[in-house]
């Protein structure tokens, strides 16, 4: 299993739509952490099973057995073994499996929680696909308070594979897509299944935020209105893009 690496970058920076989660960020230093399974990606900390033969699906079948059948007789064991070679023989091998992944997904991927931020605030995909085509917002974080412990999402061309004969091959996983998404530039703070959804960061760690050029007026001031009452303030700047040198850029201050 590859680990990940440490996300090195000064800032993280954190697009979106929501205005109204922006109150609870700018004024409470909350952040929201949703489930891997809440993603829009299907395949998103989800490996693909390595290729096993019959008998050691049997085996790993028969050990989620045990384990479903805490304080069983060695002779149960035994015939729950054997039924399970019978049923092996007959049985649709890629429907087990896939039973299998479910399972394990729901065990070790699914319920942990991540915090998606990207590399940079001027990427034009993001703008486009997770900021509403530039009518929503950019947040810049300092790489800071509970940031440091972010890692890098790294891409390859297949999905990763979970070895499910080996019981400590089970992620993280969370930390690797597709190619596809490699313009996301992304990088993921994770909390552990079971952890509180809303995590508290420090006040310094929120350094900007960016407006995007099409976002309404109205939105622009209550966003401006939250940024005026938050100890320490925070800079509002708005993004636009300059058609001579084809980059996005950044106006103003809180009243651009």
């Amino acid at each position: 299993m590859k680990l990940p690496r440490r996300a090195a970058g000064s800032h993280f920076y954190k697009y979106g739509t929501q205005v109204d989660w922006l109150e609870r960020i700018i004024l409470k230093n909350e952040l929201f952490f949703p489930e891997l399974r809440q993603m829009k990606d299907p395949t998103d900390g989800r490996p693909k099973l390595a290729p096993t033969t019959p008998d050691q699906l049997v085996a790993v079948l028969h050990k989620y057995w045990v384990k479903e059948h805490p304080g069983s007789s060695i002779v149960n064991q035994q015939r729950a073994l054997t039924r399970l070679r019978e049923l092996m023989k007959s049985a649709d091998i890629d429907k087990i499996r896939r039973e299998l992944a479910e399972k394990l997904y729901a065990l070790s991927t699914d319920k942990h929680r991540v915090y998606c931020l990207s590399k940079r605030w001027n990427n034009l995909s993001m703008w486009e696909n997770f900021a509403g085509n530039h009518s929503g917002y950019c947040l810049e974080f300092a790489n800071d308070g509970c940031f440091p412990t972010a890692c890098e999402v790294e891409y390859g061309d297949s999905p990763l594979l979970m070895d499910i004969t080996d019981p400590e091959d089970r992620g993280p996983y969370c930390f690797f897509k597709l190619r596809e998404y490699s313009g996301e530039e992304e990088v993921r703070v994770t909390l552990m299944p079971g952890s509180d959804p809303v995590s508290k960061i420090e006040s310094r760690c929120l350094t900007r935020v960016i407006l995007g050029s099409r976002m309404s007026d109205a939105d622009k001031q209550r966003i401006r209105q939250w940024a005026e009452q938050r100890e320490p303030k925070v800079p509002v700047v708005t993004e636009y893009f300059d058609a001579l040198d084809q980059v996005l850029k950044l106006r103003g201050l809180a009243h651009s």
